[in-house]
């Protein structure tokens, strides 16, 4: 049995003891993984037990049995702090019924793709369920991801350092294997002292990410993890003056030092620099590829372009079509391994990319005002908890610098996490109904 198979084999089985002895916080746990699979493994390898099929279909069944068992629970908590989430939720999913219903109706899109699309959005509705997790639950999946988090980290370091092939993570043979971008919470929360550790071995588990992240060379990690430091430290009130200081300074002179030297980070720095400086408007025009950054504006461009040529594409973006039905457009996207040319819908290089071809402007605003935004204002008014602390954190660095190299956001598994992590700002119910 290949170690796909028997991963998604026992992750199921388990979880599926777990709900029938309703206990959520592995489940949530197996669900994150296996929707976050392709960061572990190849992802082009699929369980072949008792068929093939992607992982992320395990992920999703276990979500549907997940919301069942929360359907039997008892309401513990008062659902109104949330209320403006709900709404939103209700306002996307209308609009993407409607974008749907017309993208059958003009396009002929497959029914099938209209289906896979639906589910692709299917988390947001455990809004409607947070109220029925149980706190503890949360602090137990807190525990476990971070242990998850510190485990893969310290594979991807071995792997690196000593060359070898321990868990079939794809990843350069320059730079280490890049980690799911939900590590950076438990990285904020050892930064906090959520887990109530000793300085140094809080500390100790925090600089294994720091290795890793050192060792793996991204840019983009790179700033996301500087300025989730930056602030865990600046905005959290438990920590006096003297101490921020003494820590930015620190953090300062480490990023300095390592700026100084010639290590894989500074040159891919320095690699970054020269693209945007070499990335002027004539080239937009010519589509000439020098590097990564360019890559991203010209892939975001294109698409731009195309969905300015109609008012269904500006309002509703491209719809459900599935990337074997979409016609040869575009010239800009990673190789595709089904057909000649590049992907042309689902190249994962760049959030706004995805969310504006296949939402549109009118989507796209809808998702910013009244889904990301909703979440982030009730984790900023409770920000004092530490769990709500380390959500609001994460969601800035995802939207103001994540998604400028990620299709994180742009789907919605990415809400899973934050939409179970509600349940530590909620307030008790008088009497549980």
């Amino acid at each position: 049995m290949d170690l796909a198979s028997f991963l998604d084999i026992s992750l199921f089985s388990i979880s599926i003891v777990q709900i029938l002895r309703n206990r959520l916080a592995f489940v949530v746990l197996a669900i994150v993984f296996l929707f976050q699979f392709n960061f572990f493994l190849d992802y082009h390898i699929k369980p072949s037990i008792p068929f093939a099929h992607n992982v992320q279909d395990t992920g999703f069944i276990l979500f549907y049995l997940m919301l069942i068992r929360l359907a039997y629970r008892k309401r513990r908590y008062d659902l109104s702090s949330v209320k403006n989430i709900k709404v939103g939720v209700c306002i996307f999913l209308a609009f993407w019924v409607i974008a749907l219903s017309v993208d059958l109706i003009t396009n002929n899109v497959n029914p099938i793709s209209t289906l896979k699309q639906l589910r692709n959005w299917s988390v947001l509705l455990l809004i409607f369920y947070v109220d029925r997790f149980y706190r503890i639950e949360l602090h137990r999946f807190l525990n476990y991801l971070t242990i998850l988090a510190v485990f893969f980290s310290i594979i991807y370091i071995i792997e690196f350092l000593f060359n070898v092939d321990i868990i079939g993570a794809p990843r350069s043979s320059s730079r280490a294997h890049v980690p799911p971008w939900l590590f950076i919470v438990p990285y904020i929360l050892l930064l906090c002292d959520f887990f109530r550790l000793k300085s140094w071995q809080a500390y100790l588990l925090a600089s294994v990410f720091i290795v890793e992240l050192v060792l793996n060379a991204s840019r983009t990690a790179f700033i996301a993890y500087a300025v989730a430091t930056m602030f865990t430290f600046l905005f959290n009130s438990s920590v006096n003056l003297t101490r921020k200081i003494l820590i930015i300074s620190v953090v300062t002179s480490a990023i300095i030092l390592l700026f100084s030297t010639d290590n894989v980070l500074s040159q891919r720095f320095d690699e970054g620099a020269s693209d945007v400086s070499t990335l002027e408007t004539e080239e937009i025009s010519k589509q000439n590829v020098s590097g990564n950054f360019s890559f991203r504006v010209l892939l975001f461009e294109e698409r731009r372009q195309y969905i300015n040529q109609s008012i269904q594409r500006i309002v509703f973006g491209i719809g459900a079509v599935h990337e074997k039905d979409f016609p040869t457009t575009f010239r800009i996207g990673l190789p595709s391994k089904d057909r000649p040319g590049p992907v042309q819908l689902d190249t994962a290089d760049m959030g706004w990319t995805l969310l504006l071809l296949r939402l549109g402007y009118v989507g796209t605003i809808i998702y910013l005002a009244f889904i990301i935004y909703p979440m982030m204002k009730l984790f900023f008014v409770n920000r004092r908890n530490i769990i709500s602390y380390a959500l609001l954190i994460y969601l800035f660095v995802e939207v103001v610098f994540i998604t400028f190299s990620s299709v994180d956001i742009s789907t919605s598994t990415f809400w899973l996490v934050p939409y179970f992590s509600l349940v530590t700002v909620l307030p008790h119910k008088e009497k549980f109904q």
